[in-house]
């Protein structure tokens, strides 16, 4: 046994071996959470469904409530609470797995085997650490940059960390991929991850000080040795975890998809059939028009804008307004009138039947991790139908996936960024992110899709000029000050 793990330290620290085992491992992090975690993914959406959507429903009907009652509780703090739970199975396996590798001792080999290609972007190894949380949260993510020491080394770690795919991103990518790529979901959820990666390198290349470039560090983190976690330490940390991220984002879903709900109900006049949150969605569709996002897709946008106050969001803001689209286009009785105690009773059977049904198909997902995570158990199968017609084409869905993966932080990652870093930073880190994202995302489905060359390439050598010239003066201005460069001590405060 001894011999076991002193062969696996030595292939998991060589630099040749070590950086193909981490992305390994990471590849089989996100496969063990989609897979396994998706599961159980449909007992938790016919579950919540049956008990936050259809019985209050039911219930307000036998009362005859009034339709504004209904449209909050139902359409907005049922679906916000049915959102929030379906996260619970992939969040789950992935917080298990991240907790098995840090009580396992890989973490520490991981920021070990970094240490040199992280000396090339001006840091020191152990500031891989803060980029390892940050796949379950940026928000822990920002606070463990405290462990390096030099400002210049916590503002470069903390601009690229809004570029790691967390929990949040998972959970979207999961359900894009099981509706606009089933056959081939694992390879791109994984590419999401990669590039989410590399643009997080770039960004640490164009802001590292000049003076960095060729600065080696040594590190100093003491390698633990590899033991077999503990369950219940793993439980422990898992279930603490998955209780602060189903707080934080329940406390912001819930609330929005009240607002989302009533704006989407509230009519911009007598004479108009648009909401005020279809007016508003339509105003700003054309600015995205570039990246794929036609006029109808409105909706689309609007899961953007909400989208900031934190990721998750997206999802239920998309549920939400593509159930409504798909009521208003159909013809059969609106759902208040057919939902009875049967149906509720169903779905709560079919729930049940959902876990073993899924596991048995564990085996063949091995091959097609998505094959079993069709889209009409995660979501409702009429509003995935919506959302598959609302983007013209798979080019257009990735398009919007990598503007979601590298546009503006979450709004309590920006604030904790300003309370670490000054408010300069988190301004910077909104414009910096937001650029990219939607230089990138215009860029592919420019150079993908099907039309004229010409104006492709003028897209596409714009974006990169302007990009360029803000580069620039950004570099210009900042370096100038030596804002970047002050080797000063940050004062952490102990609460």
């Amino acid at each position: 046994m001894k011999k076991i793990l002193t062969c696996l330290n030595k292939l998991t620290t060589n630099r040749s071996t070590g950086i193909p085992i981490f992305l390994l491992v990471m590849y089989g992090m996100f496969f063990f959470s989609v897979c396994f975690g998706g599961a159980f993914q449909p007992f938790f959406n016919l579950t919540s469904q049956a008990l936050f959507i259809e019985l209050p429903l039911w219930l307000l009907n036998e009362f005859a409530a009034p339709d504004w009652l209904q449209c909050i509780i139902v359409h907005g703090i049922g679906r916000g609470i049915k959102v929030t739970v379906t996260f619970i199975p992939i969040l789950t396996c992935m917080f298990l797995f991240l907790s098995f590798l840090e009580n396992s001792g890989y973490i520490a080999r991981a920021a070990l085997v970094m240490n040199n290609f992280m000396n090339y972007l001006g840091l020191p190894g152990k500031s891989f650490i803060p980029m390892i949380i940050g796949f379950g949260c940026n928000v822990p993510a920002v606070v463990s940059t405290r462990i390096l020491q030099k400002r210049s080394e916590r503002i470069l770690t903390i601009m690229m960390l809004p570029f790691i795919s967390c929990g949040s991103k998972l959970a979207i990518y999961a359900i894009f991929a099981a509706v606009f790529f089933p056959s081939s979901g694992q390879n791109i959820v994984f590419l999401l991850y990669l590039i989410g990666i590399m643009v997080a390198i770039f960004t640490g290349l164009i802001l590292r000080p000049s003076r960095l470039k060729k600065k080696k560090f040594e590190i100093s983190l003491s390698l633990p040795v590899y033991r077999l976690p503990s369950f219940t330490i793993m439980y422990k940390n898992t279930l603490t975890q998955v209780k602060s991220f189903l707080f934080k984002a329940g406390s912001i879903i819930i609330p929005l998809c009240v607002v989302v709900g009533v704006l989407d109900h509230v009519k911009t006049s007598t004479a108009s059939d648009d909401t005020v949150l279809a007016m508003i969605g339509k105003k700003i569709t054309p600015v995205f028009a570039p990246m794929g996002i036609k006029q109808d897709n409105w909706p689309a946008v609007v899961g953007l804008m909400t989208g900031v106050i934190a990721k998750e969001v997206i999802i239920g803001t998309l549920t939400t307004l593509y159930e409504h689209e798909q009521k208003d286009n159909s013809q059969i009785k609106p759902t208040q009138d057919i939902i009875s105690d049967v149906s509720m009773f169903f779905s709560i059977k079919q729930a049940a039947q959902s876990i073993p049904d899924k596991l048995t198909e564990l085996k063949n997902s091995f091959l097609h991790p998505f094959a079993m995570f069709s889209a009409n158990k995660v979501v409702d199968s009429k509003v995935m139908g919506t959302m598959f017609l609302r983007f013209s084409s798979t080019t257009a869905a990735f398009s919007y996936l990598l503007f979601v993966l590298l546009y503006c932080p979450c709004l309590s990652v920006v604030v904790l960024i300003m309370r670490e870093l000054g408010l300069r930073w988190a301004l910077f880190s909104i414009i910096w992110t937001t650029g990219l994202a939607y230089i990138i995302a215009v860029a592919f489905y420019q150079a993908f899709t099907v039309g004229s060359i010409l104006e492709a390439i003028l897209w596409i050598a714009g974006l990169i000029v302007i990009f360029t010239g803000f580069t620039y003066l950004f570099k210009t201005a900042v370096y100038k000050k030596g804002f970047l460069d002050k080797e000063r001590l940050i004062p952490v405060k102990v609460s």
